[in-house]
């Protein structure tokens, strides 16, 4: 088979990738956007981040700058192509959503890409990741997103965050102690009560990946019986971390309190390495 014939073929099943996502409601014109932006970011992963360091790159109009291209790639094909924050189908525009562990901003681009005129809040307490963010959204003229180097907690005050001191921009920076190694750097960052971020209209989507601390922050929601002012909840739990008082059933069990529909998928291996594994789980609840 001739390299055309092979680059075609490669197209085609890409193409294939992006129409089958069930969760993105999206115009053709939009999907064929998704598919060039595909395209190029495969060649970028896998012909030039093996000779040179990427730290920026253009994709649907957006120029991103991102300090690690590992990480970048994961997040985007997670957010763009496999549509985990995603609202389903049918479901009118959402007009508010707080973007808790905002990181250096796919998320923020991505419903931006799919609401143009939605309305941000984007929370990230990292301070060098926060610089980032700040340029991502500054750089592509970026309309109604408000940023907060904050974490969020169930208190107002500060909070110790364990950042990695390697990998800059890292997602894996979390206020849980026990999430993470003995290398990781411990340090204060000031902190928002999720109550007082919720404060004004009805959000439309609560976006949560804060690695570790939201059954905290989901026990505050319900202690301030603010459950029902968030139409759809977004959250990535980390489930098994080692020593943690909580598990899943109880997470779930703050979503039953509201009679909540929620639905429940993991993107990890079903190969299970003896007992001591963590697991991240992506809940959608609305």
């Amino acid at each position: 088979m001739s390299v055309t014939a092979r680059l075609l073929l490669f197209t085609r099943d890409r193409a294939k990738d992006i129409w089958s996502i069930p969760s993105l409601n999206i115009p053709v014109r939009q999907k064929f956007s998704l598919l060039k932006a595909y395209l190029h970011i495969l060649v970028m992963q896998y012909v030039v981040s093996k000779f040179m360091p990427v730290k920026k790159i253009s994709f649907l109009r957006y120029q991103v700058e991102t300090p690690d291209w590992y990480s970048f790639f994961y997040i985007f094909r997670e957010i763009f192509l496999h549509g985990i924050y995603a609202i389903p189908k049918g479901e009118q525009p959402p007009r508010r959503i707080v973007d808790c562990g905002a990181n250096i901003g796919m998320a923020v681009l991505f419903y931006k890409w799919l609401w143009p005129n939605v309305t941000i809040e984007a929370y990230e307490p990292d301070p060098s990741t926060f610089e980032v963010l700040k340029r991502n959204i500054e750089r592509n003229k970026l309309d109604s997103v408000t940023l907060h180097n904050k974490a969020v907690s169930s208190s107002e005050g500060s909070i110790r965050l364990y950042s990695n001191p390697t990998q800059e921009g890292s997602g894996k920076n979390t206020t849980v102690k026990e999430r993470v190694s003995d290398d990781y750097v411990p340090y204060d960052v000031p902190c928002v009560d999720i109550s007082t971020a919720l404060e004004g209209d009805t959000v439309d989507i609560l976006k949560m990946d804060i690695e570790g601390a939201e059954y905290d922050v989901l026990s505050r929601i319900v202690e301030k019986k603010k459950l029902g002012v968030i139409k759809h909840y977004i959250v990535e739990y980390h489930h098994n971390i080692t020593d943690s008082k909580h598990t899943l059933s109880d997470f779930l069990k703050l979503l039953d309190s509201d009679h909540r529909v929620y639905r429940i998928h993991s993107e990890d291996s079903l190969v299970i390495d003896g007992k001591n594994f963590y697991q991240d789980i992506m809940i959608h609840a609305y």
